[in-house]
């Protein structure tokens, strides 16, 4: 993550989720399947944000699916901690929204605006480094200064808290 951070200070880096799946494990004679595709593939998804509904037409939505993940107009959710209801993620200046991936030119009164699920907690980070914790369902932060901005939304099991939703950045230069 931090170079990530780091990357993403310099120029855009999306990222995607993904799972690196190669079957089953053999003990001695035994084979052994730890861990079933379907399980596998089902934790941990990248969510696409297109900036426009899709048609069913399928060279168009392609083209919205691949630009908007070119773009990091996408999130990450780690499905072992639950499915993501009520999330968002943006920079507004009065009616003006700028979402994730997208790059403005910071100016003073951009606020960063989040919603996160109920029982959640979230950090915001600015150049890989924290600079705010909550656990408010709604995130309503000044962007105080130029820098790449980027949510990280944690779930409590007990007294642990598991990564459940990573944002791609959003660029304030």
């Amino acid at each position: 993550m931090a170079r990530w951070d780091k990357m993403a200070q310099k120029r855009r880096v999306p990222v995607i989720a993904g799972v690196d799946a190669h079957g089953g494990r053999q003990l001695g004679w035994i084979p052994s399947i730890l861990c079933s595709y379907v399980k596998q593939f089902s934790t941990l998804r990248t969510h696409v944000l297109t900036a426009k509904q899709l048609t069913g037409d399928e060279k168009y939505d392609r083209r919205l699916i691949l630009n908007a993940l070119r773009n990091g107009r996408s999130y990450l959710l780690n499905y072992t901690a639950g499915h993501a209801e009520f999330f968002g993620f943006m920079a507004k200046y009065k009616d003006k929204r700028w979402h994730m991936g997208d790059e403005v030119n910071w100016f003073k009164g951009i606020n960063l605006i989040g919603k996160i699920p109920r029982g959640a907690c979230a950090k915001i980070i600015k150049d890989g480094k924290v600079i705010y914790k909550t656990g408010d369902s709604k995130i309503d932060i000044p962007a105080a200064e130029p820098g790449v901005y980027r949510m990280e939304v944690f779930r409590r099991r007990g007294k642990c808290l598991i990564p459940w939703i990573y944002t791609n950045h959003i660029y304030l230069r």
